[in-house]
């Protein structure tokens, strides 16, 4: 009789978690019901203005504190300023910039005034990078610059670009104007520094001119600065910072027809556009094979990208 009792109650038991069982599954597949294509495409999404202010703010890389301090700011009396920069260049690794500002430059012989110089070292791809990368912080900024000047004459910037190229101005370094020494800096962060204490006046004025210098220290670049949003976005001024020398282009004009007329004897100069590539070996062989594990293209890749551009 026990026995029975207890086969009774368990039944039961298995009875009703076998009913919840039943409409659970009936309510979650309520909720699984398949809809038309139509409706999904024109489905709207309404969230909550916090949860998408959270979202921008994620997006933008703003933290908190900054946008409870921009609401502090527009509540009281304060000039609007030029632009206002949501991203500094350390914080994006990227090389901003402000479109309309306008920066007193240093005179470049005002010897009470710091100075920026940069690394030198390289061949001549390296030289005319750090060249054009020390020069658009004048062009940018304002500072006054300087190229330092070693006794090894493979190490010597000017020496080296003013063989090649006829407008070469930026000073070369001498102890009565360019006293004491520069403080290391690595390109990024001075471009940072620059820009964080531009952004800084700009926002206390509603001027997009800034008549005093933004630096107060003497800095000398140590890596090689390659900044390629800065060189892309201001390509028209670099061209106009490396003008050839006559003889250079002579001597490139005799190169050229002397290695065409080995391909074609009876080939004679005309007035045409010419290209040639340049395809960098030296060094940079090894440096592909231990940075990234790659090797130089052969000579076959370029003779096929030459036929498919003649073809077109």
């Amino acid at each position: 009789m026990a026995i029975y009792q207890q086969k009774k109650v368990l039944a039961l038991v298995l009875g009703f978690l076998c009913l919840v069982y039943a409409f659970l599954l009936f309510g979650f597949s309520a909720r699984q019901q398949w809809v038309s294509k139509k409706m999904v495409e024109n489905a709207v999404f309404h969230l909550q203005r916090a949860v998408l202010n959270n979202f921008l703010e994620k997006y933008r890389n703003l933290p908190i504190n900054a946008t409870a301090s921009r609401k502090k700011e527009q509540a009281e009396p304060h000039p609007t300023p030029l632009e206002d920069p949501l991203q500094y260049p350390s914080e994006t690794n990227c090389f901003p910039y402000f479109n309309e500002l306008h920066v007193q430059p240093v005179p470049e012989h005002d010897c009470d005034q710091p100075y920026v110089t940069v690394n030198h070292a390289g061949r001549l791809g390296n030289k005319m990078c750090q060249y054009a990368s020390l020069y658009l912080l004048r062009h940018l900024f304002g500072v006054r610059l300087t190229i330092l000047k070693q006794v090894s004459t493979l190490d010597e910037m000017y020496t080296t670009l003013d063989k090649i190229f006829k407008n070469i101005v930026t000073p070369v370094k001498k102890p009565a104007c360019f006293v004491g020494k520069p403080k290391g800096i690595s390109y990024m962060g001075l471009y940072d520094k620059l820009y964080r204490t531009a952004a800084q006046v700009l926002s206390n004025t509603s001027s997009s001119f800034i008549p005093e210098p933004l630096l107060n220290t003497s800095y000398h670049i140590y890596d090689y600065p390659r900044p390629q949003d800065l060189l892309l976005e201001h390509r028209k001024l670099i061209q106009s910072l490396f003008k050839f020398r006559d003889e250079v282009m002579e001597n490139a004009i005799l190169n050229i027809n002397n290695a065409l007329r080995s391909f074609n004897a009876t080939y004679h100069h005309r007035d045409f556009p010419i290209v040639t590539v340049h395809v960098r070996r030296t060094d940079y062989e090894k440096h592909m094979k231990n940075l990234f594990n790659l090797t130089q293209l052969n000579k076959h890749y370029y003779t096929n990208a030459f036929k498919f551009y003649k073809k077109r």
